[in-house]
């Protein structure tokens, strides 16, 4: 039951469950609980969009705390109609900008 129902059993749990007498009394003891939500542990990884250079700040990994990370840079819905402009970097590439915020930076083409 606690492989199915937990993210694996701990000896705590195990000790808890036997305890309870049976899976009835433990799925009771479970819903009478408070929630345990995801989003703490999701805000603690993610920060908020900046509306700065990206430049200024450093790459985190994508498991690191405080990094996020997309599969694209545009969005259909949230983006159309917008300008997107280019700023370049001074290093050989540009920043593409939607409302003033960097939300890549491409090489310069050939």
């Amino acid at each position: 039951l606690l492989l199915q129902a937990t993210y694996g059993p701990t000896q705590e749990s195990l000790h808890e469950a036997k305890s309870l007498g049976s899976a009835e009394a433990w799925v009771r003891d479970q819903i009478d609980k408070p929630a345990s939500l995801h989003r703490a542990h999701y805000r603690q990884r993610t920060n908020g969009y900046i509306k700065t250079d990206i430049k200024h700040h450093g790459v985190r990994l994508a498991c690191e705390r405080g990094s996020r990370w997309n599969r694209h840079a545009f969005n259909r819905w949230r983006d159309i109609g917008k300008t997107i402009v280019e700023v370049p970097t001074g290093s050989g590439s540009y920043y593409l900008k939607v409302d003033g915020i960097a939300r890549t930076e491409v090489s310069a083409s050939a």
